[in-house]
C-alpha cells in the first residue's frame, strides 16, 4: 500500500460522499476496502489535501451583537467606591 493511493483513496472517498465524510466515517469506508489505517494519518492526509469536511466549516456560528452590553437601573441606589473594592459605602 502506497501512501499516494491510500491518499487518492481517502479524496475519493471524500468527494464521493458530498465532502461531508470526516476521519471516523473515512476510516469504516476504508476498512469495507480492506485499508487498515489510524484516524490520525486520514486527518494528516486530509490535512495535506485541503479536505474539510461540511460539517466542520458549519459548527462555528458567530452570535450578533454584543452580549450584556444593555444599561441597567440602579433600582437599589447603590454607591461602590473603588477605593473599598466591591464594599458598599
Amino acid at each position: 500500500m502506497k501512501k499516494d493511493e491510500l491518499s487518492d483513496t481517502v479524496v475519493q472517498l471524500f468527494n464521493e460522499n458530498q465532502q461531508v465524510y470526516g476521519t471516523r466515517k473515512l476510516k469504516v469506508e476504508l476498512a469495507k476496502k480492506n485499508y487498515r489505517v489510524s484516524r490520525r494519518r486520514i486527518a494528516s492526509m486530509m490535512r495535506a489535501n485541503g479536505l474539510v469536511s461540511v460539517y466542520t466549516i458549519k459548527k462555528y456560528r458567530p452570535h450578533p451583537g454584543a452580549v450584556n452590553e444593555e444599561n441597567h437601573p440602579n433600582i437599589l441606589s447603590r454607591q461602590f467606591n473603588e477605593k473599598n473594592g466591591m464594599k458598599l459605602s
